[in-house]
């Protein structure tokens, strides 16, 4: 990627930055609509609608893909077959969905900023050794939380002990990478 040029808006080259922020939103896919899913269809509108983008800069694009994202994955949790719809609170009234805006949402600059902030997390994690990533991701990333027997039996590792041992060298790895992406 050359310098920003407002005029020649790609949303093709931000797809794994987009990739990122709907897997962090969604977690798992909502009925049949997977991150990816989300991504391609926000992509698909970005191009589409190229001409809507006021902005100057690569963080407001960035910002406003980010939005665009947000909309697709509010629409996913709307969209849930009535099986895995938001339950009803008991007095009938329809209960607030967590991922619903709310007053304590960051505005679109801090959502920026915190996006680029798990890029570089993302990108650290990569750093790591593939048994690294997974006992991490299982340990921190997943919900629920994976049990250490339950990583162990996963990487073949012959006691919680050395998955201890693998969690505590993944993470100081993890903080070594992040204080040099953030010392740049």
């Amino acid at each position: 990627m050359g310098p920003f040029d407002p005029k020649d808006l790609c949303p093709e080259q931000h797809r794994d930055y987009l990739d990122r922020l709907a897997r962090a939103r969604m977690r798992r896919p909502v009925g049949y609509v997977s991150a990816s899913d989300v991504v391609q269809e926000t992509i698909m509108i970005a191009i589409n609608n190229r001409e809507q983008f006021r902005g100057q800069t690569e963080a407001e694009y960035l910002g406003w893909l980010g939005m665009i994202l947000a909309r697709k994955v509010a629409d996913a949790f709307r969209k849930k077959p009535p099986e895995v719809q938001v339950p009803q609170s008991c007095d009938g009234a329809s209960a607030t969905p967590p991922w619903w805006p709310h007053d304590g949402w960051p505005t679109p600059a801090q959502q920026v900023i915190q996006d680029e902030l798990l890029l570089n997390l993302d990108a650290a994690l990569k750093r790591l050794s593939p048994d690294e990533q997974t006992a991490l991701h299982m340990r921190y990333l997943q919900q629920p939380r994976a049990s250490l027997d339950a990583i162990a039996r996963e990487l073949n590792r012959p006691t919680v002990h050395a998955v201890a041992s693998l969690l505590a060298r993944g993470l100081e790895k993890l903080r070594g990478f992040v204080q040099l992406e953030e010392s740049r």
